[in-house]
């Protein structure tokens, strides 16, 4: 990927994943492990659920627990719950992201 610095696991690929592998819960069904984000007409904060509470990184800071809605109205006002997806799965789909955006894979 050195030779494609430009294509990374941003925004641009969380929305690849929404529409291509994760899939929408409820808040009822949430696990641990499952992905929360947040945003308005974009994504602006993720986190991850953990024993009923929610690890996110702020910024540079530290890593925060919080409860799902415990953050700043900056990161938007809408919520969504994803089910977690394997780590070969999100290996291969930023495969498929990358070669989407013109890496080619040796």
């Amino acid at each position: 990927m050195r030779a494609y610095q430009y294509i990374f696991p941003g925004r641009e690929f969380v929305q690849h994943l929404i529409a291509t592998r994760l899939r929408q819960i409820a808040v009822s069904e949430a696990q641990d492990g499952d992905h929360v984000l947040y945003g308005g007409s974009q994504i602006e904060h993720a986190g991850t659920i953990v024993q009923d509470s929610v690890e996110s990184k702020w910024g540079k800071g530290h890593l925060w627990r919080h409860g799902l809605y415990d953050l700043p109205l900056r990161y938007g006002d809408t919520i969504s719950l994803l089910r977690r997806i394997s780590k070969e799965d999100s290996i291969q789909a930023f495969l498929e992201y990358a070669k989407s955006k013109g890496a080619v894979r040796d």
